[in-house]
């Protein structure tokens, strides 16, 4: 395989990365992908850029889906159909699912223009100096005490 500079492979409109044919563009920073370099619609780059922030993606879609649910439960008992709150836990659910695939979407918008204007690894997300117990150097097990 022959080597090529790296901002050609990038402009390129027909060639993924790797020098492979393009299946299709990613759907984060519409760079042209081969199939191997595509998981769910998007690149690898932008898929572990997302995967960075999934975890408040969830937690929003759990809160949405929690007001939602205690919403819909509390004006169904108020109206007085307290076999209503059942249908009420179900469309938490839906809102649950429906309000995380948004969630995601504004997320994909919010990265797009950073993604596909830079190129290389993503830079190390930041340490989390707050851990309990503090990592020790002396190789002593501070939960232990051995």
């Amino acid at each position: 395989m022959a080597y090529r500079d790296q901002a050609y492979v990038e402009r390129s409109a027909e060639r993924c990365f790797c020098d492979a044919a393009m299946a299709r563009r990613c759907r984060c920073c519409r760079r042209p992908r081969c199939a191997e370099h595509l998981a769910r619609g998007l690149c690898d780059r932008c898929d572990q850029a997302i995967a960075r922030r999934r975890a408040g993606i969830a937690a929003g879609g759990w809160m949405l889906s929690g007001v939602v649910g205690v919403a819909l439960t509390v004006a169904m008992i108020a109206v007085g159909v307290p076999a209503g709150a059942l249908g009420a836990v179900v469309l938490a659910a839906a809102a649950r699912v429906g309000s995380e695939r948004v969630l995601l979407a504004r997320t994909v918008k919010q990265l797009r223009p950073g993604l596909a204007t830079t190129v290389g690894e993503l830079p190390a997300p930041a340490a989390a100096h707050d851990e309990f117990p503090p990592p020790s150097n002396s190789g002593i097990d501070p939960m232990i005490g051995l």
